[in-house]
C-alpha cells in the first residue's frame, strides 16, 4: 500500500500545534460517525503516509456538526504529527481541528481485541444515528488480514474471521453502515462473507492500493448519503480518479453485503459441483481459466510470496458451464467498481497458482469453514496442481504375451479410457 505522499503533507506543521490542545468532550448525538482504525505501522514511521491522511481528512471540509470523525492511532515507532508510539491514542477530528481525547497503554493493534476495545470507546464517545468503520495499514487478503503493528511486533494482523469475531463481541451489538479498509487485497468474496452479520456494505481494493490510498474528500458529502451504497459510490470514484495518468493498478469497489450469502451459496454449489467433473481432461482448462483471470497480489520476483488472488467475475467466466445464475449474483453484489484494471469486476477469492502451498493451510483454518464446497475443489485442484496422479492406476491386469526378439519378456495391461 502507499508510495509517494509529498502533495498530503503540506498541512502537518500546522496540525502538530493542534495536538498539545486539552481533551474535549463531545457533542450531543451525529447523524454518522466514522471510526478509523489506524495502525501507522512502516507506513508512518517510513512515509508519514498515517499523518498525511490525517491532514486530508482535515483538509476535506466535513460538516463536524453532523459527522463524527474519531480514530485510534498506534502501531507505529514514529509519527510525523507529533503522537507518542509507547501508547494508544484516541483522536478526534472537530470543528477546532484535532484534538486527543485520551491516551492508553500501548496494545497490539494487530490483535481483534484492540480493535473490539476502539467500537466501543468511539460509540461511547461519539454516538450517532449511523456509524461506519475503515480499518488502515497494510494488508494481505484473507488469509493475511489487515494490521500489522511494527511497535508490538508480534507478528499478528487481524483476520476477517478475527474482525467479525471482534466486531461480534461488542456489546450492545453495532450494525455498520459500511466498513471499508484503507488497505491492500482486501475486496475478496471471503472478506465480505465474514462481514455479512456486520455491516450493510464493504468498500476495498481487489489490488495492492498505489500512491497514497483513499482520497478522504469523501468526508464531505457523508451528510447527504442514504446509505454506504451512495458513500462508496463517492469511495470509488475518488479513488479511480487518482489512478487516471498512474503507471500503477487502481481498483476500488464497494459491496452490498445482503447480497453476499446468496452470493457464497452460489459459488459453493457451483465449485463443488466442478470439484465432482475435475479430471485430467478439464484440468487444463480450469488452470487456463486461472491464468487467464485477473489475478492481484501477484509478486514479480518470487512466487512464494505471491498472495494467488483471482478476480471472481473473470475467473467463472472463463470456467464455463452452468455459470449465469452465480455471474448475475455477483453483478447484483457489486454495487460498483473503478478503476484502471479490465480485469476487475468487484471481488477476488483466494485461488492457488503461482504460490503452490505458501497460503493453503492459513486459508483453510481462516477461511475454509465458511466456504466448504469449494474447499472441496480446492482440494482437488490443488491435487493435480502440485503433481498429485490424475487418475487412479491401482488395480492394472496384466497379460503375459511371451518374449521379444532379445528373450525380454513382453506383458499386455488394458487401460481404462480415463487411463489412457
Amino acid at each position: 500500500m502507499k508510495g509517494n505522499l509529498n502533495m498530503k503533507r503540506a498541512l502537518l506543521l500546522l496540525l502538530v500545534l493542534l495536538l498539545a490542545m486539552p481533551a474535549v468532550t463531545f457533542a450531543a448525538p451525529r447523524t454518522t460517525t466514522v471510526m478509523i482504525y489506524m495502525c501507522g505501522s512502516d507506513l508512518e514511521s517510513r512515509h508519514g503516509a498515517a499523518s498525511a491522511d490525517i491532514a486530508e481528512m482535515l483538509a476535506s471540509g466535513f460538516d463536524t456538526s453532523a459527522v463524527n470523525v474519531i480514530l485510534m492511532l498506534g502501531g507505529s515507532t514514529e509519527w510525523e504529527l507529533g503522537f507518542d508510539p509507547e501508547v494508544l491514542t484516541i483522536a478526534e477530528i472537530g470543528r477546532r481541528g484535532l484534538r486527543t481525547v485520551q491516551t492508553m497503554d500501548a496494545m497490539d493493534m494487530g490483535d481483534p481485541a484492540t480493535l473490539k476495545l476502539f467500537v466501543e470507546i468511539a460509540r461511547e464517545q461519539c454516538p450517532a444515528d449511523r456509524y461506519a468503520l475503515i480499518l488502515w495499514d497494510h494488508g494481505g487478503g484473507p488469509s493475511g488480514g489487515v494490521c500489522f503493528d511494527e511497535v508490538a511486533a508480534s507478528g499478528n494482523a487481524i483476520t476477517p474471521r478475527e474482525i467479525h469475531i471482534a466486531l461480534n463481541a461488542v456489546s450492545p451489538k453495532i450494525r455498520f453502515d459500511w466498513i471499508g479498509f484503507d488497505a491492500c487485497l482486501m475486496a475478496s468474496l471471503e472478506t465480505a462473507f465474514y462481514l455479512v452479520d456486520n455491516a450493510d456494505y464493504m468498500i476495498a481494493s481487489e489490488e495492492s492500493e498505489p500512491g497514497s490510498g483513499w482520497d478522504y474528500a469523501f468526508l464531505k458529502g457523508l451528510p447527504n448519503d442514504r446509505n454506504g451504497a451512495d458513500t462508496g459510490r463517492r469511495v470509488v470514484e475518488y479513488f479511480a480518479a487518482g489512478g487516471e495518468n498512474s503507471r500503477d493498478v487502481y481498483t476500488m469497489s464497494c459491496i452490498d453485503l445482503n447480497r453476499v450469502e446468496r452470493l457464497a451459496n452460489l459459488f459453493n454449489t457451483y465449485f463443488s459441483d466442478l470439484a465432482d467433473t475435475l479430471d485430467a481432461d478439464s484440468y487444463p482448462v480450469i488452470s487456463n481459466a486461472r491464468h487467464d483471470g485477473g489475478s492481484f497480489g501477484r509478486t514479480i520476483y518470487d512466487d512464494s510470496l505471491d498472495y494467488d488472488l483471482v478476480d471472481l467475475g473473470t475467473f467463472i467466466t472463463a470456467c464455463g458451464g452452468d455459470n449465469t445464475a452465480l455471474l448475475d449474483c455477483l453483478n447484483e453484489a457489486v454495487v460498483c467498481s473503478g478503476g484502471n484494471s479490465e480485469y476487475a469486476t468487484g471481488l477476488t477469492v483466494y485461488h492457488p497458482y503461482y504460490n503452490k502451498a505458501g497460503n493453503g493451510r492459513r486459508y483453510t483454518d481462516e477461511v475454509g469453514v465458511n466456504l466448504k464446497g469449494y474447499q472441496r475443489y480446492l482440494k482437488r485442484f490443488s491435487g493435480f496442481l502440485n503433481g498429485a496422479p490424475m487418475t487412479d492406476w491401482s488395480n492394472i491386469e496384466t497379460v503375459y504375451v511371451g518374449t521379444d526378439e532379445n528373450g525380454d519378456a513382453v506383458f499386455s495391461a488394458t487401460l481404462t479410457d480415463e487411463q489412457v
